[in-house]
């Protein structure tokens, strides 16, 4: 009666069979299918990288934007009580684009400290950025009273950071 044939003396009286190769064939691929996720996870944390850098940047630019409209009107209003000596007083028109512009940097901010608090932007890099301008917004006897009147939700991620940010008790 014949010896009963194992894996062991089949792969070394016999050689590989087509079981073997197929096993072979699935781990090289499977080792090709992990080097495809490790590169691909790469380049996705690459892009989300440069992606949050592009939201910090338009950011930055939007609230930029709104700070420089609000300081030509102010430099405008300056120039008119200029001309106009001790008597000039702003006209309601004005005063209504003043408040407007006020609240363009103010929703800049808080949109900004929406996305900080979503976890969206870099909170280091943010913290280091934002946190004296953000007090000297919050603090500023021009933006206080719009940010205090405007209501319980109104600016509330520009108060929420301002005090994460600026309070040195938390």
């Amino acid at each position: 009666m014949a010896d009963p044939v194992t894996v062991a003396t089949s792969v070394s009286s016999e050689g590989w069979t087509t079981r073997d190769w197929l096993y072979l064939t699935g781990v090289v691929i499977s080792f090709m299918s992990a080097g495809i996720t490790v590169f691909s996870a790469r380049m996705t944390l690459k892009r989300d990288n440069n992606s949050l850098g592009d939201s910090e940047i338009k950011i930055f630019e939007h609230i930029t934007a709104c700070e420089s409209k609000l300081v030509d009107f102010n430099v405008g209003l300056k120039k008119e009580a200029d001309k106009g000596g001790e008597g000039y007083r702003i006209d309601n028109a004005d005063d209504m684009k003043l408040q407007f512009l006020i609240e363009c940097v103010l929703n800049a901010y808080d949109i900004a400290c929406q996305r900080y608090i979503d976890g969206k932007l870099d909170k280091q890099r943010f913290s280091k950025t934002y946190s004296a301008r953000i007090s000297k917004v919050c603090n500023s006897a021009l933006y206080r009273p719009v940010i205090s009147t405007s209501g319980l939700h109104h600016y509330s991620a520009l108060s929420k950071v301002n005090s994460e940010l600026n309070d040195p008790e938390k």
